[in-house]
């Protein structure tokens, strides 16, 4: 399952992240910034709690590619970091395009919004480095909550979704 590797590698990510910002790391992501998606999944129904996923995902992926760009003018090139960002940028990415897909084949008459605009990154103010640090871990954090939520909730709508005859041949999708 994608989203269990995606949770499995955030974990291990957040990790490699506050042991490459130093001293006081921990601390760094005790803080709270607004501009950083809520982790929290919506909706009443399996569509709408699929569509809040989706967008979800999408929202984090300004905040992770600007995470990677200013890691990368912090860390030296070799950095394990910078590999790993990277990774869960393309996984996400990826987890998205297949949130969509499902979707379009669960619910073939339901739209899907039109995709933001590069999002809340584009209006961050510039930021010194233990703004940056901050940031990073905030933004980690949360996505490694956002993707544990996920994955319990597509284990909940693929028992949900795959109990009715037209939907079996679903399950091998989650």
């Amino acid at each position: 399952m994608l989203t269990t590797l995606i949770h499995e590698e955030s974990v291990d990510l957040l990790k490699t992240y506050k042991a490459s910002q130093g001293d006081m790391s921990e601390l760094f992501c005790q803080m709270s910034i607004n501009i950083v998606p809520d982790p929290n999944i919506s909706g009443m129904d399996p569509s709408e709690r699929m569509l809040s996923i989706y967008s979800h995902c999408k929202a984090f992926l300004p905040h992770l590619k600007r995470v990677t760009e200013q890691q990368t003018d912090l860390q030296p090139p070799s950095s394990p970091l910078l590999n790993k960002l990277t990774t869960a940028l393309n996984r996400t990415s990826g987890l998205a395009s297949q949130i969509n897909c499902i979707y379009q084949t669960l619910f073939p008459n339901l739209p899907i919004p039109p995709e933001p605009v590069d999002g809340p990154t584009s209006i961050l103010p510039s930021q010194n480095v233990f703004q940056q640090k901050v940031y990073g871990c905030v933004v980690l954090k949360s996505f490694k909550e956002l993707l544990s939520r996920i994955t319990h909730e597509l284990r909940t709508l693929k028992k949900h979704m795959c109990t009715s005859r037209t939907f079996a041949g679903t399950n091998t999708m989650f």
